[in-house]
């Protein structure tokens, strides 16, 4: 079998999307790489969402996706997915609404837009 990719398996194959931006982008520099591939997982799960019509009243995606359900995707400890959701949520890619007791939180991917560096805020110093 030849162990390369081909045009065809590429188009059979299926992969998670993740924004260039939140590699390009000097904002999310210090983003670590947990948290972007965490983020990539969310926008694949909003995908489901949307096919399945999860939205709020305002027209927002919702993804449902407990710190368990990533502890085992990402074969990662809890406080680790804990923080890295904290990350995401410092720095402005999701927000989060909880539901209570034993329910998976809703979570809201946030957009991503490509700034110019020299346009760039980084999140924690607030400087260019």
């Amino acid at each position: 079998m030849n162990p390369y990719y081909s045009s065809e398996l590429l188009r059979k194959q299926s992969f998670y999307r993740l924004p260039k931006s939140i590699i390009l982008d000097e904002r999310y520099r210090d983003l670590s790489n947990t948290a972007k591939l965490l983020y990539g997982l969310i926008l694949d799960r909003a995908s489901l969402s949307e096919n399945n019509g999860l939205c709020d009243k305002d027209g927002r995606i919702q993804v449902y996706l407990t710190n368990e359900q990533v502890c085992q995707i990402l074969n990662i400890g809890h406080n680790t997915a804990s923080k890295i959701f904290k990350e995401l949520d410092d720095f402005d890619l999701i927000d989060r609404s909880k539901q209570g007791f034993g329910k998976a939180n809703i979570i809201y991917p946030k957009i991503i837009s490509y700034i110019p560096k020299s346009e760039a805020i980084h999140p924690k110093t607030g400087k260019n």
